[in-house]
Order: structure tokens, then C-alpha cells, then sequence
């Protein structure tokens, strides 16, 4: 891909700051305090039984598609969109 900026570098260890897109490395938990935008995503791919799943705080994005059998690609690819459309 083309370089980025180096604020949309990622956080080692699944942490995001406002500012920057997820990956597939994103700890749920950390995404949804920082962009609670998203949540809506979730509600719709994964029921609202995400929300008080204690696995927000430790399953990442990759981890949590795979269980739901949805594609990390493009589950990502929906967040970064609500988050471009922020950050402008």
C-alpha cells in the first residue's frame, strides 16, 4: 500500500489512540472506548452480545472474525471507513 502517515502507524500490543485506524491486532475493548462510532458495526456482524462479552478486553479484531466466521479483511475495512470519515 502507499506509505501512511506515521500517526496510522499501530499500536504495538492492540492499544489505538483517536487518530489512528485499527488492524487486525486491535483489541476490541481498547477500539470501542476510543471510537464507540463503531459500535453499531458489531451490533450488526456479531449481536449485541459483544458488548458485555468479556472477551472485548482480550480478543482482537483478527480473533473475533474468525470465531464469527467473517473475513478480518473486510471487517477491518468497514471500521477504517467509520474512522476515515472521523479523523478528516
Amino acid at each position: 500500500s502507499a506509505e501512511q502517515p506515521d500517526h496510522y502507524l499501530p499500536v504495538p500490543g492492540g492499544a489505538i489512540t483517536r487518530g489512528e485506524r485499527a488492524t487486525g491486532e486491535t483489541q476490541i475493548g481498547a477500539l470501542l472506548e476510543v471510537y464507540p462510532e463503531v459500535r453499531e458495526i458489531f451490533s450488526r456482524r456479531y449481536g449485541d452480545a459483544c458488548f458485555s462479552c468479556p472477551g472485548q478486553k482480550t480478543e482482537n479484531l483478527a480473533q473475533t472474525a474468525m470465531m464469527h466466521g467473517q473475513a478480518t479483511d473486510e471487517v477491518v475495512a468497514e471500521i477504517n471507513g467509520v474512522i476515515e470519515k472521523l479523523i478528516r
